[in-house]
């Protein structure tokens, strides 16, 4: 075979094997950004819930692949039916919870006390997850707790207490008192 034919085939058979070897180094998607949110990345999931100190508090953990994009978590406890409360509402940020130890990085989980919860009832509770790019994460619990059984107070009836409005008219509000 001729040098000008040998050289020709060598060339050709190098930028095959380069050409060849570019286009197995991946997919085009690992070029790509992930253009996700972290709300979305977050991974939360697998909510579990352990009974607390009392009947009115439990333990809620949920899986959660960004902890270090999380800024603050906040829920709420639903009213019970057939009462005059209004739903509790709490928000903790990000520093609290790393002072408490609250996510667990070995099995990826974070956990968050609540409080508020009604003795005795299967207590919906909404829970949002914030993170620093401004997504954020919604997310249920129905949390089920036991009867309360402490010393009962004696609540006889309700008490009106008048309490000071802007309009200067009187407006009352009804509580429950503990008598001695």
């Amino acid at each position: 075979m001729p040098v000008f034919w040998r050289t020709m085939l060598a060339w050709l058979s190098t930028a095959l094997l380069a050409t060849l070897l570019a286009a197995c180094r991946g997919s085009d998607d690992e070029d790509k950004p992930d253009r996700r949110s972290q709300a979305e990345r977050a991974g939360i999931g697998e909510l579990r819930s352990a009974p607390g100190a009392t009947v009115f508090v439990a333990n809620l953990s949920f899986s959660l692949r960004n902890y270090g994009d999380l800024t603050a978590i906040a829920y709420s406890i639903e009213p019970r039916a057939g009462t005059w409360s209004k739903p509790l509402a709490v928000s903790v940020d990000k520093s609290w919870l790393d002072r408490r130890g609250a996510y667990q990085s070995g099995s990826a989980r974070l956990e968050l006390p609540v409080f508020g919860l009604y003795a005795a009832h299967a207590n919906g509770v909404k829970l949002r997850a914030s993170f620093r790019d401004g997504s954020q994460h919604d997310f249920r619990a129905t949390v089920s707790t036991a009867p309360y059984a402490g010393r009962p107070s004696c609540m006889p009836g309700p008490t009106s207490v008048p309490r000071a409005v802007p309009n200067g008219r009187p407006a009352w509000t009804s509580c429950w008192s503990r008598t001695a």
